[in-house]
């Protein structure tokens, strides 16, 4: 039983690292584009954890989703996208907006089921919120919510 949840821990954090290389391989000109590249690259990254979640909550079966979506990494490159034209042309990060735009049209086109579009919604709202970048009182350095994760995400290897 407990060699079950290990494994299965392993093969969520190489998802999420796999989502995460293929996102960084498909958008490396926009990593490198973008103007605001610390605030796209914590963003990417939770896009990524999220991605991981809700393709990974399909193995469950009922318990996961109430019925199978078709999540796929097209999903991810191209909320990549929205999130790199979100931020060139505002002067803020439009939280609200991304938000929206990955649960309700990105990912939530795929979710026909009410509570399925509810639990991706607060999945969002946990993942990607104002305080993910924070900016640090000591040697003016960003703190990211998200190298929280990455320790996880270690610890779990």
């Amino acid at each position: 039983m407990i060699k079950q949840k290990i494994t299965w821990n392993r093969r969520q954090s190489c998802q999420i690292l796999t989502d995460y290389s293929t996102a960084v391989m498909n958008c490396q000109d926009t990593l490198e584009m973008c103007a605001r590249e610390m605030e796209f690259k914590s963003i990417l990254f939770s896009l990524c954890y999220f991605h991981a979640v809700v393709s990974e909550r399909r193995k469950f079966g009922p318990q996961g989703w109430n019925r199978k979506y078709p999540f796929n990494t097209g999903d991810l490159t191209i909320s990549v996208s929205v999130l790199y034209n979100y931020l060139e042309a505002n002067s803020k990060v439009p939280w609200e907006d991304l938000r929206y735009l990955f649960g309700e049209i990105m990912y939530g086109g795929h979710i026909t089921d009410d509570w399925d579009r509810r639990l991706c919604r607060t999945y969002l709202e946990e993942y990607m919120n104002p305080l993910m970048v924070c900016l640090c009182a000591f040697d003016d350095c960003l703190v990211h919510r998200t190298a929280l994760l990455c320790v996880d995400i270690a610890l779990i290897k």
